[in-house]
C-alpha cells in the first residue's frame, strides 16, 4: 500500500512537474520500483533504531563487569556469575560447583578444564579441589574453610589468601 501512495506522489510530484509524459500512473515497474524504495527506506531507518537500542542498552549494561561462565549440568547449559561460585569439587569426570546461595551444579567434565575457564580470583588447593578466594571465611595450613564446610589443602602446596 505505501509503494502504490508512493508511486501516486512520485506521479504527480516528480513526473508531471519534470514532463515525463512517457510515464503512466499505475505503470507495473514504476509500482515495484517504489515498494522497494518504501521498504529499503523502512528497513534501513529500522536498523538504525534497533543499533540506537542496542548502544543503550550496551551503555545501561556497561557498568556490570561480571565474568559469566556456562555450565552445562541437568541436560540444560546455565550462566553464572564467576563471583557466586564459591568453590569446585572435581570427582572422576564429574566436577560440583558449589555457589554462594548453597545450591550447586554437578557437570561432566575435568578439574583441569574448568580450571582454563576461571579467572584469577580461584585458586587449586588439592587435587580436586578448586576455591574462589573472595569466599574463604577462614584458613589453617591444613584446610580451609568455605560455606561452613572444611575443605582439606594438598601436601605440596602452600598458598597465601
Amino acid at each position: 500500500m505505501a509503494g502504490i501512495l508512493q508511486r501516486v506522489f512520485i506521479y504527480f510530484y516528480y513526473d508531471l512537474i519534470f514532463n515525463e509524459a512517457t510515464a503512466s500512473l499505475f505503470d507495473f515497474f514504476d509500482i515495484i520500483r517504489a515498494i522497494v524504495l518504501v521498504n529499503t527506506t523502512v528497513l534501513f531507518l529500522s536498523a538504525i533504531r534497533m543499533y540506537d537500542y542496542w548502544r543503550i542498552e550496551q551503555l545501561k549494561n556497561g557498568h556490570r563487569k561480571e565474568n559469566m561462565i556456562e555450565i552445562w549440568a541437568d541436560k540444560r547449559t546455565y550462566r553464572v556469575s564467576m563471583d557466586s561460585k564459591s568453590f569446585i569439587e572435581a570427582l572422576g569426570n564429574y566436577v560440583t560447583y558449589y555457589f554462594t546461595d548453597r545450591k550447586h551444579l554437578i557437570s561432566y567434565s575435568s578439574l583441569k578444564e574448568v580450571e582454563e575457564k576461571l579467572s584469577g580470583d580461584f585458586v587449586r588447593i588439592h587435587k580436586s579441589f578448586v576455591v574462589n578466594k573472595h569466599h574463604v571465611e577462614s584458613y589453617t595450613k591444613d584446610n580451609v574453610q568455605v560455606n561452613d564446610r572444611i575443605i582439606p589443602i594438598g601436601k605440596s602446596i602452600s598458598i597465601k589468601f
